[in-house]
């Protein structure tokens, strides 16, 4: 039997392990696809009711495309984890309240939320509490597009690991 003959099979076996391997990550390509690994960030709209929807971790471009119908309205909660993607991309309707919670990694702290667009979506109340978690609550009022951000420091050294930016792009809709 010849060299070629011999390993042709080990070849294949190989091939099929790399591929079976490869769609066992499909899974975790949704999430990578946004180019942030991780787990999607918790949140919860109140016309879906008080469930486990999750956000939708695309490019702006994909949520600007998103169809109204797909959009969340009326009260919606976002909270943050640590090890979550940075920037998320949302559609919302006009005349949604976003509820923001942003939970901090250890030895780190939230600075207070804004926004780049306060005439389409304002910032109405923000603040960080004693244990570094960032609250906000964000009121839709006309369509457009806005981003809320925030960002976190270590606290216990200030020459520490980096200050790290959190974005929501908001696509809204009416």
């Amino acid at each position: 039997m010849s060299a070629s003959r011999r390993t042709g099979p080990l070849t294949v076996s190989v091939l099929a392990a790399v591929l079976t391997l490869a769609g066992c990550d499909s899974k975790e390509a949704s999430v990578a696809d946004s180019g942030h690994p991780g787990p999607e960030p918790s949140a919860s709209a109140g016309d879906a009711g008080r469930g486990t929807a999750k956000p939708a971790v695309t490019s702006a471009t994909s949520a600007a495309s998103a169809s109204p119908a797909s959009c969340r309205s009326g009260q919606v909660v976002f909270v943050h984890h640590p090890g979550d993607p940075w920037e998320v991309a949302w559609c919302v309707k006009v005349g949604a309240t976003i509820t923001l919670t942003l939970e901090p990694g250890r030895g780190y702290r939230w600075t207070t939320v804004g926004t780049s667009a306060p005439r389409l979506a304002e910032v109405t109340a923000t603040e960080t509490d004693r244990s570094g978690t960032g609250h906000a609550t964000v009121s839709v009022h006309d369509a457009g597009e806005a981003v809320l951000s925030a960002s976190t420091s270590f606290t216990p050294d200030p020459n520490g690991p980096p200050t790290r930016l959190w974005r929501l792009a908001l696509h809204i809709v009416k």
